[in-house]
């Protein structure tokens, strides 16, 4: 007899999130940004001078948000090379194992 009960369709598997960190740091240069970019709006400038803001600081936020991508770009570019790297490895460590199989 058969089982009325229909076999569930199992869930598509999510995928899984990678560098949640680096997200972060860069959803924070985004904000960085649009606090230089509003400091340096001329319609903000009467109430920045009021509490004193240094004019230089949206110059100096911007280069560090600069430096801070392109480190960021770095770490993930050499991660990509050494993975890059292994796998070179594991292909010259096979075709020299099948090398020495024939020996």
């Amino acid at each position: 007899m058969s089982d009325p009960t229909p076999t569930p369709t199992p869930a598509p598997k999510a995928k899984r999130q990678r560098s949640t960190i680096n997200r972060k740091h860069l959803n924070e240069i985004a904000n960085s940004r649009a606090v230089a970019k509003a400091a340096a709006d001329p319609a903000n400038a009467a109430a920045l001078a009021v509490v004193e803001f240094d004019a230089t600081l949206p110059g100096q936020i911007t280069t560090l948000a600069d430096a801070t991508e392109a480190s960021i770009g770095k770490l993930t570019g050499t991660r990509a090379v050494k993975t890059e790297m292994t796998a070179q490895e594991t292909a010259a460590r096979d075709a020299m194992a099948r090398f020495i199989a024939r020996v």
